[in-house]
């Protein structure tokens, strides 16, 4: 073998060697699956290292509803994105109540055994919150638009009962349509936008779910002193075009929240993990960040 011979094969193999190392870099994605309190098994998806963040789905779809944003966070965090019981590949109970999907999240955050940011958005920004009741280990809240009821149901009778026929009709893609539409209150834009999305089917073929949802949520109510309590700096997120009900449940929390800050979200409404990602995530780190220092 020639020098020149060796000289090439050394070089391809620095090259071989910096190609591998490039991908051994990325963060890679590890499932675990933690017990709650009452045996149900919650699936949870971790990638990245560093101080460790949870994040808890809305109503429709899993975990994958944190794509958008979960490859920018992993760069600084430890993030794990669960799936609610009844969504993606958690398990569920035969009976339900919502006081166990609280659990749930406590759960996960125990497991972690670490001090955990939690980020929750609408359905699951109530049971971040509920969960930093349950554990000290939640020492930050970010809460996108919790849909508390404070000006009456999410959903009136008539609605609902549209919803629940439809589902029970196997007409699932109505059903999320009107879910979207009528009680998310969703403009029609971003409904035809979530219509492209690839993750549609699978949030169709699953919206059953969200009628025990809604039913539970407005069955809880908001009682706005049980928050006092919780002393972990919280921020709430908004955005300036979502849905009174949205700004109203905000707008509450934040008059009882002791420590709380808000961000406001230009242009966006309900939907801004898919419609602005960067906004969010820079609302977010904005945030930690500052409490931080």
């Amino acid at each position: 073998m020639f020098a020149s011979d060796v000289a090439r094969l050394t070089a391809a193999t620095l090259l071989s060697i910096v190609a591998t190392s490039a991908i051994d870099a990325a963060p890679q994605q590890r499932q675990l699956t933690v017990q709650s309190k009452d045996g149900t098994p919650i699936a949870v998806f971790c990638r990245g290292s560093g101080p460790a963040l949870l994040l808890v789905h809305g109503g429709t779809g899993d975990h994958t509803r944190w794509d958008s944003v979960v490859s920018t966070l992993s760069e600084r965090f430890h993030v794990c994105a669960m799936d609610r019981r009844g969504h993606g590949q958690s398990g569920d109970a035969q009976g339900y109540a919502i006081e166990r999907e609280f659990a749930d999240v406590a759960a996960v955050a125990d497991s972690l055994e670490q001090p955990v940011i939690v980020i929750g958005h609408s359905f699951g920004a109530i049971c971040a919150l509920e969960a930093s009741l349950r554990t000290r280990r939640i020492v930050r809240l970010v809460l996108y638009e919790p849909p508390f009821p404070v000006r009456g149901p999410l959903a009136d009778r008539d609605v609902l009962a549209r919803f629940e026929g439809l589902v029970q009709q196997g007409q699932k893609d109505a059903a999320l349509e009107l879910f979207l539409r009528e009680i998310v209150k969703l403009p029609e834009a971003r409904i035809a936008a979530a219509r492209k999305e690839p993750s549609w089917a699978a949030r169709a073929e699953a919206v059953g779910v969200q009628v025990r949802e809604v039913k539970a949520v407005d069955a809880y109510g908001f009682v706005g002193a049980k928050y006092q309590p919780v002393k972990s700096p919280v921020l709430l997120v908004m955005g300036t075009e979502t849905a009174e009900h949205h700004r109203a449940a905000v707008e509450a929390l934040g008059q009882v929240l002791p420590t709380n800050r808000i961000a406001m979200l230009q242009g966006q409404g309900h939907d801004a993990l898919q419609s602005a990602p960067k906004m969010f995530v820079d609302a977010i780190l904005k945030f930690l960040n500052a409490d931080a220092n």
